[in-house]
């Protein structure tokens, strides 16, 4: 059953936790560095002599490896080619395919690594081997957690099939369990939230009970659960955030299973037909499926490139969840997920220790020998985060629930049940989001050399060309073929930047506080109209980009007193490249206006326009919530039919059944086409409407870019300063609007956004 104790109790345990972790820490790392300063002052003679010997040896090894400098570098570019016919020649599903190119990938860069630690440095105690030896940690740490991708996607596991056998078992009426939906609730809009409850209700299956769980308190959440007859519930406090929230869900509810679904997320009809059926194995807990986002990412938004690029969470839910579902260690992320009410009682209910409830969730459930199994399809779609600021917060959350893992006794290294497998791949979610911390190391590295002319890196172009070139090619190679387009290698750097600052004040606070900061929901609802700047992210970023800028001026003036020549164009490429990444995040802090606040489907539907009792036959042929475009079948009389009616107008689609919703307004375009906005629909119309628009199974498709194209984007991106040209306006297309007098131009801004967004 679930646990009684407080939220209070659990974070003072919790604190508890992490006193006790740093002071096991200090007890154990003061004498080992004692001991360590001892040796040191006795024996420094000997053990730089050694390391010496250690560091000439190295570099005589790679010299025999690579006898000629033509031959060393000709050789690794010439197995970049070979590696590269041969992959393009296998198919990306076999695993033995995928097993090849990650251990070239894994060769190349330990080649890469060798040259670096036994040819990159000298022993001279300056400041530029105690750079070079963090600039090395550094890419030690980036290139394990490329290893880490590699291992974790190279044998993924697809379950469609798994899951068409056991679909049915459930529409067969074989298999059918109850489930309860929960949809935590704590700040999101009445709007929002009516979608979400009529596409849970609209999920095809009988034995169903909706809760709406609402964490404020809120009177009209209460009404509007009465209003579409599902069960609310509500608590007295908000104790453990979002997980105290389910808890007390959990307190009404009695059903076998758990569905839930975060408040922006509306499921497909086939949700639980496709599902459920898992649950047949006793030894399956959780059934996840991927978060996919019906509206651009702050990337795509602010750059403009919404068809160009995929949502950047792609990677992680399409590629990298069920590449670890093969060793049982996907996790459980929140919503769109259905879970056994006897194992979540087995964990006491929803895990409160740190913010990521889910993440917790996930590692105790498979601690116990459960199985959480990847259902590697879209079967339902959230709202994406809705500026710079939100996206950030919300990264910086998971974060914070990453780290807070270690001073908890769930930490996947120390919890008992978990094979090795299982603790290197939950560890290597860590090591994930560290790398915010070596990206701010990486971006100050090159500032070094420009005003300082400290050298972090000692590399020429040549060795540039032989060493780092062949494994960064075929890395950018092996990860396009990895994940099949779904996230080009080069669109992965633009995030780093924005992330690189508030990540590594994050993981410090964590450090120093581990439960200090409280749970905070990601804003979801439509952002501003007008133009927003996220100032908290974008100053560290300008800081950073005027001292690029500032150093390339100050290195150019001063080129004849540079004492590392050989380094200086590979840390100029370096700096030029760093400062193209920067102002691209810079105009990512520019969040420009959504132009479509509804989702828009495409169709082909049959309709009829009833104007004073005539029928006009039109064809619709893009809906969303709030309007639609059509097509009339015969232009000038259906243009006549519209300008001359007195009374309202209203729409059929039989097909979908809509009958008669009210118009609020119809705007011409071009000379057969129209934009309609809707007047206040009923529930049945709005149901019907979220139905047809977000509910169909297969709504939601992937997106492909290759890394060509990719690439060619991020260079037209960087010059096209799309948020600047975006705020200046762009002109409307031509339109023949009906008469100011006419009954159904009294139309809100709102209806004349539909309108311009449906035309």
């Amino acid at each position: 059953m679930i646990s009684e104790h407080g939220w209070g109790r659990q974070n003072e345990v919790q604190k508890s936790l992490a006193k006790e972790l740093s002071a096991n820490i200090f007890l154990l790392y003061m004498p080992l560095t004692i001991f360590a300063l001892t040796v040191w002052t006795y024996y420094s003679d000997e053990i730089m002599t050694g390391a010496v010997s250690f560091l000439d040896w190295g570099t005589s090894l790679i010299q025999r490896l690579e006898i000629l400098p033509e031959r060393g570098s000709a050789l690794p570019l010439t197995c970049v080619a070979a590696s590269l016919c041969a992959a393009t020649c296998l198919p990306r599903s076999s695993g033995w395919a995928r097993l090849f190119v990650a251990l070239t990938v894994v060769l190349l860069g330990q080649r890469y690594l060798a040259w670096r630690f036994f040819n990159a440095f000298d022993l001279d105690a300056d400041v530029n081997f105690y750079l070079r030896m963090l600039s090395f940690v550094v890419e030690l740490l980036v290139y394990t957690n490329s290893l880490l991708f590699f291992v974790q996607t190279a044998l993924p596991t697809e379950r469609s099939g798994e899951a068409d056998l056991a679909e049915k078992a459930v529409l067969s009426g074989e298999y059918l369990p109850t489930v309860d939906i929960f949809i935590p609730t704590y700040n999101e809009d009445v709007h929002m939230l009516r979608r979400t409850i009529l596409a849970c209700q609209s999920i095809d299956y009988p034995n169903k009970t909706i809760y709406l769980l609402d964490d404020t308190r809120r009177p009209h959440v209460r009404s509007l659960a009465e209003e579409l007859g599902c069960n609310y519930c509500d608590r007295p406090d908000n104790k453990g955030a979002k997980a105290g929230n389910m808890n007390n869900g959990l307190k009404a509810a009695k059903s076998e299973l758990v569905a839930v679904f975060d408040a922006d997320f509306v499921p497909a009809k086939n949700f639980l037909s496709r599902t459920v059926g898992f649950f047949r194995d006793e030894r399956t807990a959780i059934v996840q499926t991927p978060q996919v986002f019906y509206n651009p990412d702050i990337v795509q938004r602010n750059l403009g490139v919404e068809r160009q690029v995929p949502n950047e969470e792609d990677l992680f839910f399409r590629v990298v969840q069920s590449g670890r579902d093969f060793w049982n260690a996907s996790i459980c992320h929140g919503t769109s997920f259905v879970i056994r009410r006897s194992a979540l009682d087995q964990i006491n209910g929803f895990p409160m220790e740190t913010i990521t409830e889910d993440f917790f969730t996930g590692i105790k459930t498979q601690s116990l020998g459960y199985r959480l199994k990847y259902l590697n399809e879209p079967l339902s779609a959230g709202d994406s985060a809705i500026n710079t600021d939100n996206y950030i917060s919300q990264r910086l959350r998971w974060a914070q629930g990453t780290f807070q893992v270690l001073f908890t006794r769930t930490n996947p290294m120390l919890i008992p049940g978990l094979n090795l497998m299982q603790r290197i791949i939950y560890s290597s979610s860590i090591l994930y989001w560290l790398t915010g911390l070596c990206n701010s190391i990486l971006l100050t590295m090159p500032l070094l050399f420009l005003y300082f002319d400290f050298s972090p890196v000692r590399c020429s172009v040549s060795e540039s060309v032989q060493y780092w070139l062949p494994y960064y090619a075929f890395a950018a190679i092996a990860f396009s073929w990895f994940v099949k387009g779904r996230r080009s290698f080069f669109w992965s750097d633009v995030y780093a930047p924005m992330l690189a600052v508030p990540l590594t004040i994050t993981f410090i606070k964590t450090l120093l506080n581990p439960f200090g900061t409280g749970f905070r929901v990601t804003a979801k609802s439509s952002g501003k109209d007008s133009l927003q700047i996220s100032w908290l992210v974008l100053y560290p970023l300008l800081a950073f980009f005027l001292l690029y800028v500032g150093g390339l001026t100050y290195f150019w003036a001063k080129t004849g007193s540079i004492s590392d020549l050989e380094s200086a164009p590979t840390m100029i490429i370096w700096s030029v490249y760093n400062s193209i990444l920067l102002f691209l995040s810079i105009q990512l802090c520019i969040n420009v206006k959504q132009r479509r606040k509804s989702v828009h489907t495409p169709c082909e539907l049959e309709a009829q326009l009833k104007c004073d009792g005539k029928e006009v036959a039109v064809t619709v042929q893009d809906l969303c919530e709030g309007g639609a475009r059509i097509k009339f079948g015969e232009p000038q009389k259906g243009r006549h039919a519209v300008r001359s009616a007195s009374g309202r107008i209203l729409l059929d689609i039989p097909s979908i059944g809509i009958y008669e919703m009210p118009i609020n307004h119809i705007r011409i375009t071009k000379s057969t086409e129209a934009g309609l906005a809707f007047d206040a629909t009923s529930t049945e119309q709005q149901r019907k409407l979220v139905e047809f628009v977000y509910c169909q199974p297969g709504r939601w498709q992937d997106k492909f870019v290759s890394e060509i194209r990719g690439a060619a984007n991020l260079i037209v991106s960087s010059v096209r300063l799309h948020p600047f040209i975006f705020h200046r306006g762009a002109k409307s297309p031509a339109t023949v609007s009906l008469p100011l007098e006419h009954p159904h131009n009294q139309r809100s801004s709102q209806s004349l956004e539909t309108l311009t967004n449906s035309a």
